[in-house]
């Protein structure tokens, strides 16, 4: 009985030049807001195959997706620290001011949570 690899070699796997080639391309179209499918069709334009380009599509919105929500942490920090200071602010300026400030500063906040779950 022959022995069996339990790890088998990946199918289509490219050469490491055209694997980069199409990870700075998934990059490029992730950021562009396109979506998996998209990724996919543009990569397998360039000759990368099946699983790379599945491989490639999949890291790409990850990170995509994760630098969004890091983006997103830090605008609604930012607009809670708006926030506070308006609020810190309301006894010494006109009440008008603070309202305005305060408002602005929960735009923020919602933009940032608005970033973290697209």
């Amino acid at each position: 009985m022959a022995a069996t690899n339990p790890f088998p070699p990946r199918r289509n796997a490219a050469d490491p030049g055209l694997r980069a080639r199409g990870r700075q391309l998934a990059r490029q179209t992730a950021r562009g807001g396109a979506a998996k499918g998209a990724i996919l069709a543009k990569l397998r334009a360039i000759g990368l195959g099946d699983v790379d380009a599945d491989e490639l599509a999949d890291a790409a919105l990850r990170a995509h997706g994760r630098r969004r929500r890091i983006k997103g942490i830090g605008i609604s920090l930012t607009g809670a620290l708006i926030v506070l200071v308006a609020v810190a602010l309301f006894p010494f300026v006109i009440a008008k001011f603070a309202i305005m400030v305060g408002v602005f500063g929960a735009f923020f906040v919602m933009l940032g949570v608005a970033q973290w779950f697209s």
